[in-house]
């Protein structure tokens, strides 16, 4: 398997380098009491067009997307057997109303569009943690032997909040 490296930890401050499109979300986790919503992904760092064939190849890794500080959220989803991501988007710059306590400038509105409904919600940022390097497969998702090594998600070290 042929694999790329990339750093370990991305932020909002990586947001308009990323893109999510078509990362398979395998489970949404509310950690409410630290205001946090947590998403397991396979998150798809390349799209490689396969030089001997018209398909494409694909960088893949299974990460944890963790939007930090997280109020208003709405989840409007109808019922379908994968949830994948179309688009991540961020609008509506402004001070956080607890800026205070956790010494954040700027919270905005966000939405993660996907093909079966949207997630909005009120975050300062992210951190998405690659939980293995990403491997070059033929699909966009990584098959469940492979994931099963990375499947805690609520056990990152060192993970940031706020």
């Amino acid at each position: 398997m042929e694999t790329n490296n990339y750093k370990i930890n991305w932020t909002e401050d990586d947001f308009d380098t990323m893109g999510w499109h078509d990362s398979k979300i395998y489970s949404i986790n509310f950690d409410m009491a630290n205001h946090r919503i947590i998403f397991d992904i396979d998150y798809i760092f390349e799209w490689i067009k396969d030089a001997d064939s018209e398909y494409y190849k694909f960088s893949v890794s299974p990460v944890t997307l963790i939007f930090n500080n997280i109020w208003g959220l709405k989840i409007d989803l109808e019922p379908y057997e994968n949830i994948e991501i179309t688009d991540i988007s961020r609008d509506n710059p402004q001070r956080p109303g607890n800026y205070e306590f956790i010494k954040r400038d700027i919270e905005w509105d966000w939405v993660i569009d996907t093909i079966c409904g949207e997630i909005t919600f009120k975050s300062v940022g992210f951190q998405q943690i690659i939980r293995k390097q990403p491997i070059i497969i033929k699909g966009q998702n990584l098959d469940s032997t492979y994931r099963k090594e990375t499947a805690d998600i609520l056990n990152i070290p060192n993970l940031t909040v706020g």
